[in-house]
């Protein structure tokens, strides 16, 4: 299997929804097909989302978004596991699932030709509420379309509603991973 470097990559720390974007388009560029990529963005209705081997080990974010490739496994710049990492491994290493409810997470999985068309990043969650930024931002420019159904950050991140879209991780790896 090819030997993947994230550093080879455009990444900026807690801007994970643009990392993945910038991937998706890097691995295209690269020959990866495009159709077998998937952004998986990961939360629940809480906003309470703990990943395991994820720097010291253990976070617990709002939500986190990796990119899924079809038979090379899950990117997530910000695991300790392998990247890419099988895509079972990592589910089991970075979601248990003996958690209590309100830290259960769920998965949106989204096609990365869908993410490319028509993810923004208007940057507004990354802001106090002076407009002041509560952390870095990245080089580039954010990422926003100048067209029609652009989906925001938050539209994305939004589990409170119970849509199809939104399922158990899981029912994700029965669904999608297992053979």
């Amino acid at each position: 299997m090819r030997r993947f470097c994230k550093s080879n990559y455009k990444y900026q720390e807690f801007f994970c929804e643009e990392n993945i974007w910038w991937l998706g388009k890097s691995l295209h560029e690269e020959g990866f097909a495009l159709e077998r990529q998937h952004v998986l963005i990961f939360s629940n209705a809480k906003q309470t989302t703990p990943l395991f081997c994820q720097g010291e080990n253990l976070l617990v974010w709002d939500y986190h978004v990796v990119l899924y490739y079809e038979d090379l496994g899950i990117f997530d710049f910000n695991t300790l596991l392998p990247f890419p990492c099988e895509a079972e491994r990592y589910f089991a290493c970075t979601f248990p699932q003996l958690l209590p409810e309100d830290y259960r997470v769920y998965v949106r999985k989204v096609a990365m030709e869908e993410y490319h068309e028509h993810f923004c990043s208007d940057r507004s969650h990354m802001l106090d509420k002076d407009g002041t930024p509560v952390q870095p931002f990245p080089s580039w420019a954010a990422i926003c379309h100048k067209r029609e159904n652009v989906v925001l950050l938050k539209d994305y991140i939004d589990f409170s509603q119970n849509c199809s879209s939104i399922i158990a991780t899981n029912e994700f790896v029965t669904r999608f991973v297992v053979d």
